[in-house]
């Protein structure tokens, strides 16, 4: 009963079983002086039970020194330190060596049955969250489980300062990312702040509500520069179907008043899914009511394979350019394969929203040394329910496809698919599976 408060979630907290040694005076905060030695056989903290808990130090003067240890058999940690709670922001001062940490059972995470952590932690900051802290932060000696994988981290630093005008710096260092950010902002508002951003420019595309947090201007001003290094091993128990090189450098700004973006991003190598972009780079800039964005590679493969299986799509010199203006996107892409020259584009018109137009004005392009363009009426609408495809005529000499109809959950919308002398091993481009081959006529 004596945790029990309105703002404390119900499962949050629960019975506690303790003994205390508890030696001072005072009835406040402000005025206690206590020496204890607290022992705490359970815990009930967020829906887990913790055991052999053990507290031990002085307060006095809003400040906390001494030692805390955890001896759980899903947690074990040793605490040593000082926490300072005089002042308006807490301070913090303290060794934190965590041996053993099952995040799983404890319900911090549940991403796989086996998650353990361990970490040596050094702090002295000040502050209550990321986006008021000053201060450093080291961790060594990090190992994360999950399920068969293993992350080994040997060192992170964190350097962090702010001054009175709220301009701030981090400063990170890392085995698998350095980062430098600077500027006026909170990162709590930065994600509103750019789905405005961007919703200004598309103003009629109507995304779901739960997305998008429109808030007043915060006046958000950030300047970044990333680099990453070996981040394989934490790419593949995160994101799995994404690999990004080493010396994958991202940089740019943002000022939310000034309605100003810019980025810059450059890798050796980029795979998504199984597809490789060898010297990717990709450029986004705003001016005035026009944002640019524009991304490519050197040489782009859908799959790799034996160099006979007609399934292998290689390219080189793919370049997109894409503008968002006014509830519509233009289009523009461009490559080669070999000494064949391809490019096609178009738009996606958003006005009509939730209905989605996307339209190819230009469509020259070769697939397997066939060259194929497509009729000008071509027009794709795209709903909340279905898809509906008008006179996607394809034609490369005497071969020719054409696509007409509607796709939906509606048993009588029905799809309709002409073929006219088409070598259909030209779908492997098409569909890029390596597991499926067409060939014939």
């Amino acid at each position: 009963e004596l945790f029990k408060s309105k703002d404390i979630p119900k499962d949050l907290l629960g019975p506690i079983t303790l003994r205390a040694d508890l030696n001072g005076r005072g009835f406040t905060m402000a005025d206690a002086v206590v020496t204890m030695n607290v022992w705490i056989d359970s815990l009930r903290l967020n829906r887990y039970t913790y055991h052999h808990l053990t507290l031990q130090g002085n307060f006095a003067e809003k400040i906390f020194k001494g030692q805390m240890n955890v001896d759980d058999q899903n947690l074990s940690l040793d605490f040593n330190g000082m926490v300072d709670l005089g002042d308006t922001l807490p301070s913090f001062n303290f060794d934190l060596m965590l041996n053993h940490c099952q995040l799983f059972t404890l319900n911090l995470m549940k991403r796989d049955s086996v998650e353990d952590l361990s970490a040596h932690v050094r702090v002295n900051f000040k502050g209550k969250n990321i986006d008021n802290i000053d201060g450093t932060i080291h961790i060594d000696s990090t190992r994360y489980i999950e399920g068969r994988d293993t992350i080994n981290m040997a060192h992170l630093s964190l350097l962090t300062s702010r001054d009175e005008k709220n301009n701030k710096s981090y400063h990170l260092l890392s085995d698998f990312v350095d980062a430098d950010i600077t500027g006026n902002f909170y990162f709590t508002d930065l994600i509103p702040s750019l789905t405005t951003f961007v919703t200004n420019y598309l103003a009629s595309f109507q995304l779901n509500d739960s997305l998008i947090n429109h808030h007043p201007s915060t006046n958000q001003q950030i300047n970044y520069v990333v680099k990453l290094k070996k981040t394989d091993p934490v790419l593949k128990v995160f994101v799995p179907i994404l690999r990004l090189a080493p010396n994958t450098n991202f940089e740019g700004s943002y000022n939310e008043n000034e309605g100003m973006i810019s980025l810059n991003g450059s890798s050796p190598d980029v795979t998504l899914k199984g597809n490789h972009f060898s010297g990717w780079y990709m450029k986004a800039t705003s001016r005035l009511e026009n944002l640019n964005i524009q991304t490519g590679c050197n040489r782009f493969y859908i799959f790799r394979g034996e160099k006979s299986d007609s399934a292998i799509i290689m390219m080189d010199s793919l370049h997109l350019v894409s503008n968002l203006h006014h509830d519509s996107i233009f289009y523009d892409v461009y490559w080669n394969m070999g000494k064949m020259q391809s490019d096609l584009g178009g738009f996606v018109n958003l006005r009509n929203s939730p209905v989605t137009q996307i339209k190819l004005t230009r469509f020259h392009t070769f697939i397997d040394k066939n060259y194929w363009t497509i009729s000008k009426d071509n027009e794709v609408d795209i709903d909340s329910t279905s898809i509906f495809l008008h006179n996607l005529a394809f034609e490369s000499g005497d071969q020719k496809l054409l696509v007409n109809g509607k796709i939906s959950g509606h048993p009588e919308d029905t799809l309709l698919l002409k073929f006219s002398m088409v070598d259909i091993s030209d779908l492997d481009y098409l569909l890029g599976n390596k597991d499926v081959d067409f060939n014939g006529i």
